[in-house]
């Protein structure tokens, strides 16, 4: 008898309780990880998601902006052609 509980109230009674609560921890405490690696991952693909429609926005808006200065250019280009021809004619 004596030496069950010294068994049990010893050393090796705190490692049995040790490993005996490390494992209810793990079984607890996986699925809690799990479920938040999973909300994490949907979360990270929103925001590749959104990150892409908004690189997709600013490359069409881009576009138009790199098609407003050429007409633009092309404005000046027509103003600069009259003014010497007013500047020709004086």
């Amino acid at each position: 008898m004596d030496i069950a509980v010294s068994l049990v109230s010893g050393p090796f009674g705190a490692l049995i309780l040790s490993i005996s609560i490390i494992v209810w921890m793990t079984k607890k405490l996986f699925p809690l990880l799990e479920n938040y690696l999973e909300k994490q991952n949907k979360t990270l693909v929103q925001l590749c998601d959104t990150l892409r429609d908004t690189v997709a926005s600013h490359q069409s808006d881009r576009v138009a902006f790199v098609a407003s200065l050429e007409k633009l250019g092309e404005r000046i280009e027509r103003v600069e052609s009259s003014v010497k021809k007013l500047v020709d004619k004086e």
